[in-house]
């Protein structure tokens, strides 16, 4: 099998990572090769890496402009964001991944303009893995399709 160098993140063989299918170790863990390691396999952290995978491999975003669950502070109060994509260093897309029982309903909404109050990213995506919801930070509601990296209109 070929390898693929995920810029310089990790050795990966393009056919298990991103592994289309998300199929987990033993102990129902799946590999971050953004994170480096093994990760619980909960609802949501099969969507976050299906996510990741589709913004990599499909939409070509780099990898290395991607943070994967970090924390952040909100009106003084700690949260961690599930991906943040950045450009030129600074916040471009703030994405919110749920389990895929969960509805992209306005509560969602509502807690990524939380998120994204000291972020300022002019992008949001929401996604359920089922679902998938893309605006901009003023509101509009645009349609669900990945961007062009960098791109600031639509």
């Amino acid at each position: 099998m070929n390898s693929t160098n995920l810029h310089h993140l990790c050795d990966v063989e393009y056919e298990v990572w991103p592994n289309p299918k998300l199929i987990p170790d033993a102990q129902g863990r799946l590999w971050d090769a953004l994170r480096r390691k093994w990760v619980v396999g909960t609802p949501e952290e099969y969507v976050r890496q299906h996510f990741l995978r589709r913004a990599i491999l499909e939409a070509h975003y780099p990898p290395e402009v991607i943070a994967v669950e970090r924390g952040l502070s909100v009106h003084g109060q700690p949260k961690r964001f599930d991906a943040v994509v950045f450009h030129q260093g600074k916040p471009w897309m703030l994405v919110e991944c749920k389990a895929p029982h969960i509805p992209l309903n306005d509560a969602v909404c509502v807690q990524w303009m939380r998120y994204n109050l000291p972020l300022e990213a002019p992008w949001g995506w929401l996604t359920n893995g089922v679902t998938d919801r893309f605006f901009a930070a003023d509101g509009r509601e645009l349609p669900p399709v990945l961007p062009a990296f960098g791109t600031f209109a639509l």
